[in-house]
């Protein structure tokens, strides 16, 4: 899929979920109600994936995590943060 395609599915699911459901749920609600929608979109997304936290070359755990991540990304991200952070990143 398109990158472009990816983010309009992804904008209008949100829209979608907030035009049918509203404000007011909790966000692990809107998060499932997200994740499920995507995957029925045939996008591979995974919900809370933990990623390490490194500052100044120390690793302080995994306590940051991704609210949706999307499969599709991952060669990019890790590409992009190889660049950023070369000593950080494992391929």
């Amino acid at each position: 899929m398109d990158l472009n395609v990816i983010a309009s599915v992804v904008v209008n699911t949100a829209l979608a979920i907030h035009k049918q459901f509203g404000p007011g749920l909790l966000e692990s609600a809107y998060e499932a109600l997200m994740l499920h929608m995507l995957e029925q979109h045939g996008l591979e997304v995974r919900r809370q994936v933990p990623i390490p936290l490194i500052f100044n070359g120390v690793e302080l755990g995994e306590n940051t995590k991704i609210f949706l991540f999307f499969v599709f990304f991952v060669p990019f991200v890790r590409d992009y943060l190889a660049l950023i952070y070369p000593k950080n990143i494992k391929s």
